[in-house]
C-alpha cells in the first residue's frame, strides 16, 4: 500500500480508534523491548547455564568417574596435560573471557537502546500523522461550510434579486396558482344548491383561465429562473475571481 493510501485509510478513522491502535501498538513495543532486555540480561544467561548443569551434570560426572575407573594412567597424563596448558594460558584465557562477556553486555545494551530508539521514533510519526490527519478533517470541513454559506447567500441574494425587478411576474404566478387548486376542488352542495349550470360554467370557465394562467406564468417563471440562474452563476465567477 502506498504512502497515500495509507493515510487515506488512516483519515477515515475516527480519533478514538486512532488513539486505541497507537496505544496498542505502544504497549506492544514496550513488552517486547522488555522481554529482550530480561532475555538478554546477564542474570538470565546464567540462569540457563545453571538449569543445563543441573539437568545434564550428573550424567556427565558418573560418566567420567568409570572412564578414570577403566583407565587411571591415561587419565592422569592427559590431567596433568591440560593443567600445564590451562597454567600456560590462564591470564590471555581470564582476560579474553572477561572481554568476551563484556562485548556480548555491550552489544545487548546496544540492541535493546535501539529498539527503543526505534520505538520512540514509530512512536512521532504516528503522532504527527495524527496531528495531520485532524488537521486535514478539520481544513475540510471548514471549507465545506463556507461553501455552504456562499451558495446560500448567493440564492438568497438572487431570489431578493426576482422580487425587486419582477413583484407583478411573482403575483401573477401567486394567483394563478391559487386559481388552478381551487378549480381544482370540488364544489360543495351549496354552491350546486344555489348557482346550479352557472356555477358549473363559472367553474368551467376559471378552470380554462386559471390553465391558461398557469402556463403563462410557468413560461415567465422559467425565463425568471434561468436569469436568476444567469446572475447566481455570474456572482459566483465574480466571488472566485476575487479569491
Amino acid at each position: 500500500m502506498s504512502t497515500q493510501s495509507r493515510i487515506a485509510a488512516e483519515a477515515q478513522k475516527d480519533p478514538e480508534t486512532l488513539e486505541r491502535e497507537i496505544d496498542q501498538q505502544r504497549e506492544s513495543i514496550s513488552s517486547i523491548v522488555h522481554e529482550l532486555e530480561n532475555k538478554l540480561s546477564p542474570g538470565e544467561l546464567l540462569d540457563r547455564a545453571l538449569r543445563y548443569a543441573k539437568g545434564n551434570g550428573g550424567e556427565f560426572f558418573g560418566n567420567l568417574g568409570e572412564t578414570v575407573k577403566a583407565n587411571p594412567v591415561p587419565t592422569l597424563l592427559t590431567a596433568l596435560g591440560l593443567t600445564w596448558l590451562m597454567m600456560g594460558q590462564n591470564r590471555s584465557a581470564s582476560a579474553s573471557g572477561h572481554a568476551s562477556l563484556s562485548d556480548q553486555a555491550a552489544g545487548a545494551k546496544r540492541q535493546a537502546q535501539h529498539l527503543k530508539d526505534k520505538a520512540g521514533q514509530l512512536r512521532d510519526e504516528l503522532g504527527s500523522n495524527w496531528d495531520s490527519t485532524r488537521q486535514r478533517l478539520s481544513d475540510s470541513s471548514h471549507q465545506a461550510a463556507d461553501t455552504l454559506r456562499h451558495q446560500a447567500e448567493r440564492a438568497r441574494d438572487g431570489v431578493e434579486h426576482m422580487l425587486a425587478e419582477q413583484p407583478l411576474a411573482l403575483g401573477a404566478i401567486g394567483i394563478a396558482v391559487g386559481a388552478l387548486l381551487g378549480a381544482a376542488l370540488p364544489p360543495t352542495r351549496q354552491e350546486d344548491r344555489l348557482l346550479g349550470e352557472t356555477s358549473d360554467r363559472l367553474t368551467d370557465k376559471a378552470k380554462a383561465l386559471a390553465e391558461e394562467g398557469y402556463a403563462k406564468a410557468s413560461e415567465v417563471s422559467q425565463e425568471l429562473s434561468r436569469e436568476v440562474a444567469d446572475r447566481v452563476r455570474q456572482d459566483g465567477r465574480t466571488h472566485s475571481g476575487i479569491q
